[in-house]
């Protein structure tokens, strides 16, 4: 009997951070793209170099390689790398605040415990007038142990690298000076690195769009009405059309400058598509695109009877008469690196995508191949990880280059030997979170941002068109601007990304030789940097069955987003999006909402922790299901009475008499998601408590409230 042909593993990194120097200043004003680079964009290539039986596709945004290679000049340092290299006795009061306000920006779970002299002065800072004075030490061990959290792989197996970790502390000027030009030195290996593994053959790379923007979006807002057919849109918002094509284009001119010939494929920003820019795409000879699963389900009909429906996402798919082909991803395999297997021992983790992927090919037609497309972030996941998902990632490629009946390919060299495509009749426009656009537009903060880049673009196209003022403009239409915009998102640099953004649209009016107007003085963020928190309305008596049984179950709920597990990244905590709480006379419940669903399969929470402070102190520990085989059970039993699933979402219900309550009492309390080790996922609120009175029986809900 034939064997049948292996299965394909398409992985896309994609590697993106949006133009982040002050159009005012012409400096960078937040320092991500350096760090990363040193800490993810060379190491993620050399780790796959180090498997040469592993093809990945990297996905390459143009202003990430321009600002790459402006930080390899050095002739325009960020703020955090001038404080850097300040010698301690120079700073002044308010360079110095800078520092505390900066310079723990790390995964602390992570990197505390490797570099604990940073957690020391993270104590102290914390402990203000308490604690001694800051010495000039104090201050150089803090740029140090900064710059050395950030060093990746490659850096930490340096000779000076080893040695400053080892010594830990009382840094001297010469060996600060030394770790940041070694620094400096890396980045200027991060471009050639990619073009050599490209020439190579091992790997694939792609671009997006110039300035990373949400091109469906840009060629109709009103394109996010297919998923979403009641969001609120901004007023007076034209049709880009013509610049969504000059992105494109131009994005891919870049790559084809730096690289000798143009990408086979576009991955446009988050995944972000809609039938005018598959249009784009193919009028640019791009040949292949890819975004999320759930835009693939949105699109098409069901039918029980069709085997592409019921079976795994083996193939690339054509929409209508067009030839471009669209990878559809799969999100849980994508969000298992993404989200849940930082917590696991690498080479279980490794083991378990592999069977997952011999389960999908198990499941394919006689004698077909397949392709498994495996798309997320390349930089953000890995301060999850310990050390940084080096192992992680050693593990995946040497279990991929073992295993029988698998090849981890390009998407070129897919299309390239296997034909073979699905077909589908229309494209439903969405991204890859949810679907669907709403994290771009909706809100009236987004509303607002979009209203104030089209009245730019008014000024821009009134004056001429003025080659000046372009490349404000464009960097104001990239996706990252309305993302930290609304309740959806939020970090402690939401004022730095609200001043950015209003700073190129007033760049605009100055090359186009106008008046900046006063509105774009006034911030868009009104809140910035602060979690909203919803208080109870009135009594919930949901059904605990993980999942939101009806719409009024959790109506009279709390509300409370997760606070971002890093500073530096503001990922959602642990791939958490929110909490909801409340009571009725008989126990308290909540209800946990993951970044992306299944709760169960994105989310390495392995237990919930509800601790009381007031009236008196009291709590529990909830041994949460995970999954053993086909079904989902807890390690440990969970306490009598208490009621927990594990399912889209996470509900729990806990008696008032196991944490000692009774009605009528006004309760202060706090809820923690921990994983396998104890450490925290997602704590609610991040600072003090949450507060609600418990329910009176007999009461009508009417004279409830919190």
């Amino acid at each position: 009997m034939p064997s049948s042909p292996p299965l394909d593993v398409c992985i896309l990194w994609h590697m993106h951070q949006p133009l982040y120097e002050d159009a005012a200043s012409r400096v960078p004003a937040m320092p991500w793209v350096r760090l990363h680079a040193l800490k993810d964009y060379y190491d993620m290539v050399a780790l796959v170099r180090e498997h040469p039986g592993v093809q990945v596709t990297f996905n390459l945004v143009p202003v990430l390689l321009d600002q790459i290679e402006e930080a390899a000049r050095g002739s325009r340092a960020d703020r955090w790398l001038e404080m850097a290299r300040k010698r301690p006795e120079d700073l002044a009061e308010g360079e110095r605040l800078f520092l505390l306000e900066s310079f723990f920006a790390v995964n602390r779970e992570r990197v505390f415990p490797i570099l604990p002299r940073l957690e020391e002065l993270h104590r102290k800072a914390r402990s203000g007038s308490g604690s001694p004075p800051w010495t000039p030490t104090d201050w150089r061990d803090l740029q140090v142990s900064f710059h050395l959290a950030w060093c990746g792989l490659t850096l930490r197996s340096t000779s000076l690298v080893r040695k400053l970790f080892a010594k830990g502390r009382f840094f001297t000027e010469q060996e600060k000076h030394a770790l940041l030009d070694l620094q400096k030195d890396l980045l200027r290996m991060i471009i050639p690195a990619y073009r050599s593994a490209l020439e190579s053959g091992q790997v694939e790379l792609s671009t997006s769009p110039y300035y990373h923007p949400i091109l469906p979006l840009l060629c109709d807002v009103a394109s996010a009405r297919e998923a979403s057919p009641r969001v609120p849109l901004p007023a007076a918002t034209p049709r880009m059309t013509e610049d969504a094509r000059d992105q494109l284009l131009s994005g891919i001119d870049s790559f084809t400058r730096r690289f000798g010939a143009p990408p086979a494929g576009v991955w446009l920003a988050e995944g972000a598509l809609s039938e005018e820019t598959l249009d784009l795409l193919e009028q640019a000879g791009v040949m292949w695109t890819a975004t999320d699963e759930d835009l693939l389900h949105g699109s098409r009909r069901p039918d029980p009877s069709d085997p592409q429906q019921s079976g795994p996402l083996l193939l690339p798919y054509r929409v209508g008469q067009r030839k471009i082909s669209v990878f559809f991803r799969d999100r849980i395999l994508s969000d298992l690196i993404g989200f849940t297997y930082a917590s696991w021992n690498s080479a279980a983790a490794a083991e378990d995508f592999v069977e997952r992927l011999r389960a999908i090919a198990a499941k394919r037609p006689a004698g077909a191949r397949g392709a498994v497309a495996v798309i997320l972030d390349g930089e953000n996941a890995w301060e999850a990880y310990p050390d940084n998902g080096a192992g992680f990632l050693d593990a995946l490629y040497g279990t991929l280059e073992r295993a029988e009946g698998l090849r981890a390919a390009t998407f070129l060299r897919r299309l390239q030997e296997d034909p073979a495509w699905g077909r589908l009749e229309r494209l439903q426009a969405g991204s890859w979170i949810h679907g669907d656009l709403l994290t771009w537009v909706g809100h009236p903060e987004k509303n607002r941002a979009w209203e104030l880049l089209s009245r730019a673009r008014e000024v821009f196209i009134e004056a001429g068109s003025p080659a000046g003022a372009l490349r404000w403009l464009r960097a104001a239409q990239g996706s990252d601007w309305f993302w930290w915009y609304g309740d959806d998102h939020s970090s402690s640099f939401d004022a730095t990304f609200d001043q950015l953004f209003r700073a190129l649209l007033r760049q605009v009016h100055v090359e186009c030789d106008r008046e900046p107007p006063q509105e774009l003085s006034v911030p868009i963020k009104r809140h910035p940097g602060r979690r909203r928190i919803v208080e109870p309305t009135a009594p919930i008596r949901p059904t605990v069955d993980g999942r939101v049984t009806d719409y009024f179950e959790w109506l009279g709920a709390g509300t409370t987003p997760a606070e971002p597990a890093s500073a530096a990244l503001a990922a959602g905590g642990g791939g958490i999006r929110s909490l909801h709480y409340g009571a009725n006379e008989e126990a308290l419940a909540f209800r946990v909402d993951p970044q992306q669903i299944p709760f169960w399969e994105t989310v390495p929470a392995a237990s919930l922790v509800v601790t009381v402070i007031s009236p008196h102190r009291s709590g529990v520990i909830i041994p949460l299901p995970s999954r053993q085989g086909e079904h989902l059970q807890a390690e440990e039993p969970v306490p009598e009475g208490i009621e927990v699933a594990c399912g889209r979402i996470l509900e729990a219900q806990v008696p008032l008499g196991t944490l000692g309550l009774a009605p009528g009492q006004q309760v202060e309390f706090t809820v923690s998601l921990l994983d396998r080790t104890g450490h925290s996922i997602a704590t609610f609120p991040p600072e003090g408590a949450l507060e609600l009175h418990v329910p009176v029986p007999g009461r009508a809900a009417d004279d409830w409230s919190a």
